[in-house]
């Protein structure tokens, strides 16, 4: 199931960013300009919709975001084998 969330994720970025599929999943999405604050948003949304939760909007929420092993790691893992990553 995880690795159906992490390929929605892939396809969603590859359709609505300059990101390249098969790029590397420690890649800074957003230091690297891959996401901008407007895609951000929609992404977060996008987020919500594919792990069925909240994504609050703080600091530590943003480091969260950055990979998407760290999303994956975050927001991707079913409630029983979900270990927070940062």
């Amino acid at each position: 199931m995880q690795m159906q969330k992490i390929s929605k994720l892939e396809n969603w970025l590859t359709e609505n960013t300059e990101f390249k599929s098969g790029s590397d999943e420690n890649l800074d999405l957003i230091d690297s300009g891959i996401l901008t604050s407007l895609q951000l948003m929609e992404f977060i949304l996008f987020l919500e919709h594919l792990s069925g939760q909240a994504v609050d909007l703080d600091r530590s929420t943003m480091d969260k975001l950055r990979t998407i092993n760290l999303i994956s790691a975050n927001y991707l893992q079913d409630a029983d084998t979900k270990e927070v990553a940062l």
